[in-house]
């Protein structure tokens, strides 16, 4: 995706930021979904990782807007998975 940031920033530098931004989210969101569970792949994903994904973060202490921000960019990138 930074490959195709740098595609898109020869002529669109606002379009290139906001590409960068969400590369930065989603690798974000991956990491912290590592911390969680090391050997858990997003074709495993279900209903029951994702509470017990959300539970961490609560005993963790993330405030709600962050959790909901992971488990939202979570579903995008699991959605561009299935698209691939």
């Amino acid at each position: 995706m930074k490959a195709i940031a740098e595609n898109v920033g020869k002529h669109d530098l606002k379009a290139k930021n906001k590409l960068l931004g969400n590369v930065r989210c989603y690798e974000n969101v991956i990491a912290q979904f590592g911390n969680f569970g090391k050997n858990v792949s997003l074709q495993n994903l279900d209903y029951e990782i994702l509470m017990r994904f959300k539970n961490y973060n609560v005993s963790i202490r993330n405030s709600k807007p962050t959790i909901h921000l992971y488990l939202r960019t979570l579903r995008s990138i699991y959605k561009k998975g299935i698209l691939k």
